[in-house]
């Protein structure tokens, strides 16, 4: 890939930029500035995901693949007619994104901010196929303890967790079960903010796979269910 490689870091222009469209979301500010954009903002971004992909392969020992979310919104639909983000966010995968179509494998996620970079690890939604073993995973007394081994050391560093998008256990667990709160879930994923100085300069990528690795073991776990 060359010099796309070579990610040195988002200088302090691009983040004055996703700052400043937040208050001027509108087309012509945008063409105004659209050379900040793509100078500052999209080639850098496509930098900075070739060069998590070449050290994600090291780490997982997995070809990776990745892409980066429009910076368009798609308003057709959406009551917020504002035509931009206000974020640069990409996903960084396994090729294939299944194994031999038994089920989702965990991804990595970048965005971008004007104040912070957002990450996460993990599932985000799992397939019908994942969720089952994932659920079953947590009324085994070996597999969730495994789980819970690899998930609150990473929530005592600071990472977070999403609530759980059900109400209730499903149909066809113990509600009373220990790991109910476990069981509402329908992925699962790790979150993490840090500072946008840790993207700009030449250590960007070490402090992102600082973070991800992590996750690793949970990265693993994900991957085995």
């Amino acid at each position: 890939m060359g010099d796309l490689d070579k990610f040195t870091g988002f200088n302090s222009e691009a983040f004055t930029f996703l700052h400043d469209i937040a208050a001027n979301n509108n087309r012509e500010w945008f063409e105004a500035n659209k050379p900040i954009y793509r100078n500052q903002i999209e080639a850098p971004a496509k930098s900075l995901l070739q060069s998590l992909k070449s050290a994600l392969i090291v780490m997982t020992d997995r070809e990776m693949d990745g892409k980066i979310f429009r910076f368009y919104r798609d308003v057709r639909f959406s009551k917020n007619k504002s035509p931009y983000k206000n974020n640069i966010r990409m996903l960084i995968y396994p090729e294939g994104r299944t194994q031999n179509n038994s089920g989702d494998i965990p991804i990595f996620y970048v965005s971008v901010e004007a104040d912070k970079i957002h990450i996460g690890v993990g599932t985000m939604v799992f397939d019908k196929i994942t969720l089952d073993k994932f659920r079953r995973a947590m009324v085994d007394d070996e597999q969730s303890q495994q789980f819970l081994n690899l998930v609150n050391p990473l929530l005592a560093k600071g990472f977070t967790v999403n609530e759980p998008p059900l109400k209730r256990v499903p149909s066809g667990f113990d509600k009373t079960h220990k790991n109910a709160e476990w069981l509402k879930r329908k992925g699962m994923a790790v979150w993490f903010d840090t500072d946008i100085k840790k993207l700009q300069g030449k250590d960007s990528i070490s402090n992102l796979m600082n973070i991800f690795s992590q996750c690793q073991g949970l990265y693993d776990w994900l991957k085995q269910l």
